[in-house]
């Protein structure tokens, strides 16, 4: 007989991004935060597909945990859009989550195409793809 312990600790949680509701701060789920084993981290390290790392701050409230400071400019740097699905897979060892994007068609977000110092993604040009 095979044994599930496995699935009491998931170690990965998916969001909707709703514009207003979840575009500043993003609550954790509840069930996931067991997984944490109560050891409630300050940071995080959000690892997004294009391998670039953001750092978001971890927050605690009333009515759950949240993502928080550094949330919205992962989004913005990302090109999240409203309705976009996002899993979130984390690492326990170093609290990062490595962070799937989807457009709501359920295709996998094309990658940024703007490259930034702390997200550089490495892009072929037009004219280098014809030759």
């Amino acid at each position: 007989m095979m044994h599930h312990h496995q699935q009491n600790k998931p170690n990965s949680f998916c969001a909707v991004i709703m514009n207003g509701l979840n575009t500043h701060h993003l609550k954790i789920p509840t069930k996931f935060l067991n997984y944490l084993d109560k050891k409630l981290m300050r940071n995080a390290i959000l690892i997004g597909p294009c391998g670039g790392k953001w750092q978001v701050s971890i927050i605690k409230r009333e009515n759950g945990v949240y993502m928080d400071h550094g949330w919205s400019k992962f989004l913005q740097e990302n090109l999240v859009k409203h309705e976009d699905f996002l899993v979130f897979t984390y690492d326990g060892n170093n609290n990062h989550f490595k962070v799937q994007i989807f457009c709501k068609n359920g295709c996998e977000a094309p990658k940024p195409k703007k490259s930034r110092p702390t997200t550089s993604c490495p892009q072929i040009s037009p004219e280098n793809e014809r030759s």
